[in-house]
């Protein structure tokens, strides 16, 4: 999302949220508490949790919904993509790093998309990446980080 002037959001609730701030800061008040999110901040809304938003003019952020129907796909000649060639899941490229499986969606100069396959009992050392990398899970236990 992209926003070129200041935005309020009045209080509400749906499936959950998850968002990276790409640029700007957005203040959002989750269950009653309020956090300032900046560049490079990471924020959760479970499902059904009431929040609000006041976002400031310039903000920026990847906002990804555990609600597949959420928004209507535009249909277009050409297909567009943010970060270079997206591919069918079938057509998907299977890797491996550190035992975790994944699926690579989308590829770009800088970016790469990424779909996780853990399993219970996988850890993955913390590591870093020479691009951008947004990835979605999905999980049926809890997931550990060390951060």
């Amino acid at each position: 999302m992209n926003f070129e002037k200041d935005v309020e959001i009045p209080e509400h609730s749906h499936e959950a949220q998850w968002g990276v701030i790409l640029d700007g800061e957005i203040e959002l008040t989750i269950d009653g508490k309020k956090y300032i999110f900046k560049k490079g901040d990471t924020y959760f809304i479970p499902k059904g949790v009431k929040h609000s938003a006041k976002i400031k003019k310039g903000y920026k952020d990847l906002t990804l919904f555990n609600q597949k129907d959420r928004y209507k796909a535009k249909e277009t000649t050409q297909p567009r993509a943010l970060c270079g060639e997206i591919v069918k899941r079938q057509d998907a490229k299977k890797r491996e790093f550190k035992g975790v499986s994944f699926d690579v969606l989308a590829v770009g100069e800088k970016s790469m998309i990424t779909k996780m396959h853990y399993k219970a009992g996988d850890h993955v050392p913390f590591h870093s990446h020479p691009n951008e990398q947004s990835g979605y899970l999905q999980l049926e236990y809890p997931l550990l980080a060390d951060l």
